[in-house]
């Protein structure tokens, strides 16, 4: 969706505003990973290499943690974590615009119409946004990257099948007398970046497949089915034989597969 219009529409309503904003974009020199910059980048074209070299964090004064994954595609990840460890991921369209100098972030999360657009002031700790439409700002904290090496490595250690071990057959946990013999949760990350789950007991399988990526820090997995709402769940351990991950079926979405109070599921090869 174009959004230059509503921008353009907002800039003219608040001109005094929008004045006060710092014109000379930060250099990036303090930030922690190391990059080839062209010395003539723009001001916006230095903000979206900046979103796309980090993951960004944003903290809510109730508790809630807000994690940024941008990606070059005009997409990007938002993981929110809340004082309970609870999960939740909602894919966004993200793209920064040049407005007379001034870098503005657009994030407009997927089949909502209403778009925010942001003016963006850069620091070494990360960025400040301020809305156009308004007074309200974000502080956005930069974490690097995990190491391109250790990444391409835990995405390897994933691929393959994995089995779940500790998954109770018990039925209690769903209000009913009823066990779920037969049990089963089964995962199979390939190379090219999908993914197969298969889940069910005796009586009933359900399958799903689609998309799976991970997190620029390493430590959540992200699955994606086309249309659908992005899941996401937490990768608590990894080694060559065995795998947790923690609040996967209390996550949006895992939730309708089983009903569990387990905060965390065990994988063996």
């Amino acid at each position: 969706m174009k959004t230059s219009a509503f921008i353009a529409f907002l800039l003219a309503a608040y001109p005094v505003f929008c004045s006060n904003y710092a014109t000379t974009p930060e250099t990036l020199d303090c930030r922690k990973y190391v990059a080839q910059f062209a010395p003539d980048l723009s001001a916006t074209q230095l903000v979206e290499q900046d979103l796309l070299h980090g993951f960004w964090t944003q903290e809510t004064p109730d508790g809630i943690v807000y994690k940024f994954h941008f990606y070059e595609n005009g997409t990007a990840n938002r993981l929110q974590q809340d004082a309970s460890d609870n999960l939740k991921a909602t894919q966004l369209n993200w793209q920064v615009e040049n407005w007379n100098g001034k870098p503005v972030l657009t994030l407009q999360e997927q089949g909502v119409f209403m778009v925010n657009p942001m003016q963006v002031e850069q620091t070494c700790d990360g960025m400040v946004l301020t809305s156009l439409a308004g007074s309200n700002r974000l502080v956005l904290s930069y974490s690097p990257l995990l190491d391109h090496a250790e990444m391409e490595s835990l995405k390897a250690s994933l691929e393959g099948d994995w089995t779940n071990v500790s998954w109770s057959e018990s039925g209690n946990q769903c209000n009913n007398l009823e066990d779920q013999a037969g049990s089963f949760l089964n995962f199979r990350f390939n190379a090219n970046g999908t993914y197969i789950m298969a889940c069910g007991n005796d009586r009933l399988k359900m399958e799903e497949s689609g998309t799976w990526d991970l997190s620029k820090d390493g430590r959540f997995i992200f699955f994606q089915q086309a249309g659908l709402p992005l899941k996401v769940a937490k990768i608590a351990g990894i080694d060559e034989h065995g795998m947790v991950l923690e609040h996967s079926m209390n996550a949006p979405g895992f939730s309708d597969f089983f009903c569990s109070d387990l905060k965390s599921f065990t994988f063996i090869r």
